[in-house]
């Protein structure tokens, strides 16, 4: 199958498609780093309420990540924290208060945006776990000792 999939590949491949591809990475290198505007985090999480209250079945994962760094981005600057850096942990702890699984969400941010701060990661999902209460995004995910209790 890898020598067909080759050979499709080969029959369809121009270097229109090639100078699409390099356009559109470029865009997204150009845009890496820059603060969204200020109703970007809002607009996403109202989009985000209207699409699952009306009943469209979709990811849970991805809009809590999208709406952590966009939020990330937009309070960067007010902190004087690197837009990168917060991006980064704002999406790993919210995924993490979100889904109750710091430990996890400490791995997956440690993948994703490389290892310059693991200790601080580790810390920001811990903290955003501990802060998020009992509940998490998933229903049948029940906590077996609630926090703050012992």
């Amino acid at each position: 199958t890898k020598i067909i999939c080759g050979k499709l590949y080969d029959g369809v491949h121009d270097d229109l498609f090639t100078d699409m591809e390099i356009l559109v990475e470029d865009k997204l290198i150009k845009e890496i780093g820059k603060q969204v505007a200020w109703y970007i985090p809002f607009l996403k999480m109202l989009l985000t309420v209207l699409s699952m209250g009306a009943g469209f079945v979709g990811g849970e994962v991805v809009p809590v990540v999208v709406l952590g760094s966009t939020f990330g981005s937009l309070f960067a600057p007010l902190f004087g924290i690197p837009i990168n850096a917060l991006v980064s942990f704002s999406s790993m702890g919210m995924l993490s208060a979100a889904t109750k699984l710091p430990f996890v969400c400490a791995m997956l941010g440690l993948e994703l945006f490389g290892f310059a701060n693991p200790a601080l990661l580790f810390y920001v999902c811990l903290i955003s776990y501990a802060a998020s209460g009992s509940m998490g995004i998933y229903a049948k995910q029940q906590p077996t000792i609630a926090l703050g209790e012992r």
